[in-house]
């Protein structure tokens, strides 16, 4: 069983998801870094896409969000199962 399972997180459907979904541009303000996708739902075709530089960042401005913002956990460790 995948950690993504465990916490809940496999799908975007699920409360942690949605719930970083609709926070997503407020986390932007605090971390920039963030905003390189105007919708969480995005991410994991941007992280696809990008060079390891760049997807080291964002989940980094994640980490720092995790920080203060537990659900910020659900994204990292759910970003690469969401289903789009």
């Amino acid at each position: 069983m995948s950690v993504a399972i465990c916490l809940g997180v496999d799908t975007h459907e699920r409360t942690p998801l949605r719930w970083a979904r609709d926070h997503w541009h407020d986390w932007g303000r605090t971390e920039a870094g963030l905003l390189v996708v105007a919708d969480l739902l995005d991410l994991p075709r941007w992280l696809a896409q990008t060079a390891p530089e760049g997807r080291d960042e964002v989940l980094a401005a994640l980490a720092r969000t995790a920080e203060h913002d537990v659900v910020a956990v659900s994204v990292i460790t759910g970003s690469s199962r969401m289903r789009v």
